[in-house]
């Protein structure tokens, strides 16, 4: 398993990936991505920023995350307080293969993101999830992050996400 830059090839298996997460989510109740979000779009947008990122097993992409170290507009008001106001990265979008769930995948992508962050000279990371992303929640919270309260999607629908931090 390794995690490495998207390339342009990528993008039809890392539809799959969002094809299968999204019906995941469906079955599970969870409202968190729409038929349109996230979508091959999104993917070419985080590949010019910089910050589209596969986890493949050999040639077959079999996660994806975007990991950004800029401003995010959805994170400008918080429900509740973050940990400081010091630069940070986020990730986003983070969707593992149902096939493959259940082996600590998504969690690699959260390792990876610390790695960047420092070797940015940043010591902070922020993500956000439904609230009824329950599978998400666990992971976020395995990995060290802290509950600062609720964020509201400004760039989408404006719908409510849980925001956790933390301070590497």
């Amino acid at each position: 398993m390794m995690i490495r830059k998207t390339k342009v090839g990528d993008i039809p298996q890392i539809e799959e990936v969002f094809s299968d997460a999204k019906r995941s989510m469906k079955e599970a109740g969870i409202e968190q991505w729409s038929d349109e979000y996230p979508s091959a779009a999104d993917v070419y947008m985080d590949m010019e920023n910089g910050s589209s990122y596969v986890l493949c097993d050999g040639d077959r992409v079999i996660g994806y995350s975007a990991i950004v170290f800029s401003y995010d507009v959805n994170y400008q008001k918080i429900d509740g307080r973050w940990l400081n106001d010091e630069s940070y990265g986020v990730i986003h979008r983070t969707s593992i293969l149902s096939s493959c769930k259940g082996r600590g995948l998504a969690g690699m992508f959260f390792d990876y993101a610390e790695k960047l962050a420092i070797e940015a000279g940043i010591h902070s990371l922020r993500i956000d999830t439904h609230k009824d992303n329950m599978p998400m929640q666990r992971c976020i919270e395995k990995h060290g992050y802290t509950y600062c309260g609720v964020v509201y999607m400004v760039e989408g629908d404006g719908s409510a996400r849980d925001a956790f931090q933390k301070i590497l």
